[in-house]
């Protein structure tokens, strides 16, 4: 069988080579973030202005074009708040005996 005869002039220029697909891959990388950076960066701008524009024009025409709440549904509406007191728990304490059976009054 023989030997594979590789010589220091091909291991220089296969670490070349891989040296060089590196620095391209990372300059690739590097241009593609940028790229797509620089479009976020232009579609948060666009985004805030279009924002800037629709809140002048709610606040300078106002939201209009409801009618107004029906009172009987006012009416309820203030009954069922009124009705949403907490009630008030009254709470007995009974007591245990030395064997910690409970004691009292008991129904």
């Amino acid at each position: 069988m023989g030997a594979v005869c590789v010589t220091s002039i091909q291991i220089a220029l296969i670490c070349l080579i891989i040296a060089l697909a590196t620095m391209i891959q990372i300059y690739a990388t590097f241009k593609i973030v940028q790229i797509g950076t620089s479009a976020l960066v232009n579609r948060i701008g666009e985004l805030d202005s279009t924002l800037a524009e629709a809140i002048t024009s709610v606040v300078e025409s106002g939201i209009g074009g409801f009618e107004p709440p029906n009172p009987i549904v006012s009416i309820l509406a203030d009954y069922m708040k009124s009705n949403l007191n907490p009630a008030v728990a009254e709470v007995t304490v009974l007591e245990r005996d030395g064997s910690g059976k409970f004691t009292g009054n008991q129904e």
